[in-house]
């Protein structure tokens, strides 16, 4: 809630009765107008007219003032002040909802308190003082991701590996997503043996988002540990999550010394790239494998052409560009023209519109 009246307060907002505005406008503000009126009526009476509002109103149209002529009003001066603040008015009433977040929730205030003085200051010796003081305050592990969130700089490596060495071990939800926070906001380029032993414990961990992470920054910082890395995650290959699937399965890729040494790795993309799995990790999955051997290939092509067909549209996008740019090769359009009949209807509608936009470019 708090992520989204902040977003609401520093971006753009519109009036609530303007057709034109904005999804967040509609989405966020109106959520946010409609809490607000439940505050202003009373849970109670806001229950009973929304209930009214369902019968009166089932399978018709509603307008803005025939709801609020439902709504038990304390006082008429109540519905024109909500008029006038959240339908009306451009501007996101931060003051209101800020005051509201902070009754319910007092770490709130403590957490705007601590960003409004960090904004007061420009960057600096001054401003990175102040965020370090701050964070060596006790705070409940979600107010400490919100200070560290866009402030990841400012935190010296040595109070990174502190705050981690004290979450090695933690259980709770909030304590492990500070810890992946800190894991991830963690970006020094020339990290120590030490740190890179202190990093494989977390590796070792059956937390596949945290392993996915480290797994790439560890390949990437230790060139000459490569192969023992890959070898100490095997572990986690039963928790992997199918993106981490997909970088383990390539980096060893990137590591194997013949066709043969591959062949298990090649054989894992070519699975990834099957309607089993989420639409990106098959489009990324697709890629490497055309990019390692080369595009001709029926797998490659056929893989494309299934993405194509995506529901999603920027997978179907971006595989449509990809089947274009195929296209251009002569050899690959006489095969995808070739196999057009043993497509399904969709595949073979999609196909021949991609391959009518790619006379149209030539």
């Amino acid at each position: 809630m708090l992520d989204k009246a902040l977003q609401l307060k520093q971006g753009v907002s519109q009036s609530l009765l303007d057709p034109g505005s904005s999804s967040l406008t509609f989405y966020e503000k109106g959520a946010w107008a409609l809490r607000m009126l439940r505050e202003k009526v009373g849970d109670k009476a806001f229950k009973e007219s929304m209930s009214r509002v369902l019968q009166k109103y089932r399978f018709k149209n509603l307008r803005v003032d025939q709801f609020l002529d439902e709504m038990t009003w304390q006082d008429e001066g109540d519905r024109t002040l909500f008029e006038e603040n959240w339908l009306k008015s451009i501007d996101f009433p931060w003051t209101e909802v800020s005051r509201w977040l902070v009754q319910k929730n007092p770490d709130i205030g403590t957490f705007l308190g601590m960003q409004e003085q960090l904004s007061a200051l420009q960057k600096g010796v001054e401003k990175d003082s102040l965020f370090l003081h701050f964070w060596r305050r006790e705070m409940p592990s979600p107010l400490r991701i919100r200070l560290l969130r866009g402030q990841e700089d400012r935190l010296p490596i040595e109070e990174y590996w502190k705050a981690l060495k004290d979450l090695h071990t933690a259980e709770s939800a909030p304590d492990r997503e500070l810890r992946r926070a800190l894991l991830f906001g963690l970006n020094t380029e020339d990290p120590s043996e030490v740190q890179q032993e202190f990093y494989r414990t977390f590796l070792n961990e059956e937390d596949p988002v945290v392993g996915y992470h480290l797994l790439y920054n560890l390949w990437r910082w230790f060139p000459a540990g490569r192969s023992t890395l890959l070898d100490s995650s095997k572990r986690l290959i039963p928790f992997m999550v199918d993106e981490f699937a997909l970088i383990w399965n390539l980096l060893n890729l990137a590591g194997a010394q013949s066709l043969e040494e591959a062949e298990p790795y090649i054989k894992q993309l070519k699975e990834l790239t099957t309607p089993a799995y989420p639409a990106e990790v098959r489009l990324m999955a697709t890629n490497q494998l055309s990019t390692s051997f080369g595009n001709r290939t029926p797998f490659i092509l056929n893989a494309y052409l299934r993405l194509s067909v995506h529901h999603k549209w920027r997978i179907r996008k971006a595989a449509g560009q990809q089947i274009l740019e195929l296209l251009k090769d002569p050899m690959i359009r006489q095969q995808y023209e070739k196999d057009l009949p043993e497509r399904s209807e969709q595949e073979q509608k999609r196909l021949r519109e991609l391959l009518e936009l790619s006379k149209s470019t030539e």
